[in-house]
């Protein structure tokens, strides 16, 4: 038999649910972000994934970085140039394979749009191995000059 209490915490934990796939699905779109949600189960393991990780996830793939999201701001504002800029939470800052190719990409999609892609960092951890704690794919030679 369920308490008062307990009953409680479980509505807590399913409008806590709702209120994630919420802002998941303003981020992400409404399909991705339900895939995720029953992926992960939540934002905070989801938090926790790396991008190949998600790149994987059956349903959303290549949908988590959209070329159109990724210029509109920058459309709108009639920008020149822009810098692309993200986390990898395991706080290595190494690129992957996927990083570098949607850093293509995206640099041809730029091009089409004339909005140069000035660089794309990847933010990450310092340790004693690495003095600082980010990537910049143009320093890795990944940018054609």
């Amino acid at each position: 038999m369920l308490t008062s209490r307990a009953i409680e915490e479980v509505g807590r934990e399913r409008h806590e649910e709702a209120k994630n796939e919420e802002l998941l699905s303003a981020l992400a779109g409404k399909g991705p972000a339900q895939v995720l949600m029953e992926h992960y189960g939540g934002l905070t393991p989801l938090a926790q994934a790396s991008f190949e990780e998600l790149q994987q996830v059956k349903g959303v793939g290549r949908l988590l970085v959209d070329p159109r999201g990724v210029f509109l701001a920058a459309v709108a504002r009639r920008s020149a140039a822009i810098v692309l800029v993200h986390n990898h939470p395991s706080g290595d800052p190494t690129p992957s394979e996927a990083d570098i190719k949607v850093t293509r990409d995206l640099i041809r999609a730029g091009q089409v749009l004339k909005i140069e892609v000035v660089d794309h960092v990847i933010l990450g951890q310092r340790t004693t191995e690495r003095p600082v704690d980010w990537v910049s794919l143009r320093q890795l030679g990944f940018f054609c000059s």
